[in-house]
């Protein structure tokens, strides 16, 4: 009698354990629902969605969102490593107030703008890496070819602007038309590639300040006399060349 009482409280705790299991795991789901997570799962359907061909975008969205449920039973699996039972629901609890709904409902928002003001530091620190990279490093090219692009930072002779980089800037100035825009004022942040024969190619704007500043600046560039070609090792050499172009209110 004693061994079927034992059996039986075995078989209730277990049973009392997994139904405890399965409403922690139903809080957690519920606290990413809340929490903004399809927000951020929609931006980043659109963000795959921008390099999708038209004609398969259909198909794709279909099996992204097929994909979600999975994706939410791994979060919950992590949710329930770190977090307990009361955390879980102390962060519904907020969640399901004024301030937790409206962040809620602003995390997608949130994510997007995130991420563009990112990628734009990232932009602005490549300039900045270029300035500060060890010229005495061994140089590490991106091909192994006569068309090379070195750094310009690991070069023994940098390439030059005929004049000087003050007479680059004065040029800069006599052909770039600023846009007509109010108070128009910041930096375009471009970069290229200075040919073995002094000519620039590969004209890139990695941040601009909207209006088309940034077409302009390419156009601008383009209309550059040639370069003193960078040098290596006695040779004329391809090389990157990074640098912002201030744009002031007038």
């Amino acid at each position: 009698m004693k061994k079927v009482f034992l059996s039986i409280a075995f078989v209730l705790i277990a049973q009392m354990t997994m139904a405890q299991e399965a409403n922690f795991k139903a809080d957690v789901l519920k606290l990413i629902s809340i929490s903004g997570a399809d927000g951020a799962m929609k931006v980043a359907k659109l963000k795959f969605l921008n390099i999708i061909p038209e004609n398969k975008k259909e198909n794709f969205s279909k099996e992204f969102e097929a994909s979600l449920p999975s994706m939410y039973e791994k979060m919950a699996k992590v949710y329930m490593e770190i977090y307990t039972p009361e955390d879980i629901k102390g962060m519904i609890a907020f969640y399901e107030s004024p301030v937790g709904k409206k962040m809620s409902e602003k995390s997608g928002e949130l994510t997007q703008k995130a991420m563009k003001a990112g990628q734009e530091w990232g932009k602005e620190l490549q300039v900045i890496m270029e300035k500060y990279k060890d010229v005495n490093s061994v140089q590490v090219p991106t091909s192994v070819s006569d068309n090379t692009v070195y750094n310009t930072a690991g070069i023994e002779v940098k390439p030059d602007f005929p004049g000087g980089m003050d007479q680059f800037y004065k040029f800069i100035a006599e052909n770039y038309q600023t846009p007509k825009a109010e108070g128009l004022k910041g930096k375009i942040y471009v970069t290229f590639v200075i040919e073995k024969d002094g000519s620039l190619s590969d004209i890139k704007v990695l941040r601009d300040i909207g209006y088309g500043t940034g077409k302009e600046a390419i156009r601008v560039l383009k209309l550059s006399p040639k370069w003193s070609p960078g040098e290596q090792n006695g040779q004329k050499v391809r090389c990157t060349y990074s640098l912002p172009i201030s744009i002031g209110a007038k």
